[in-house]
């Protein structure tokens, strides 16, 4: 990516969401329920900074708290 950056798309298709009622079709769950992981390094150090997004389901919160 530009600027150096290391991106990595996290898929999941073990989701299914339903809106109003209605299930969005696998495709349309795809683009909201993916994350990434980018890793930038800082100033040559060695150190990264790190940011991303990862969708979970709420019982699986707890697990992914630091």
């Amino acid at each position: 990516m530009p600027g150096s950056v290391l991106r990595f798309e996290l898929v999941r298709q073990d989701l299914t969401i339903t809106i109003n009622g209605t299930k969005l079709p696998a495709n349309e769950v795809a683009e909201v329920a993916n994350g990434y992981l980018g890793f930038k390094e800082v100033h040559g150090s060695g150190s990264f900074f790190v940011d991303g997004s990862l969708p979970a389901l709420e019982g699986e919160v707890t697990a992914l708290q630091l």
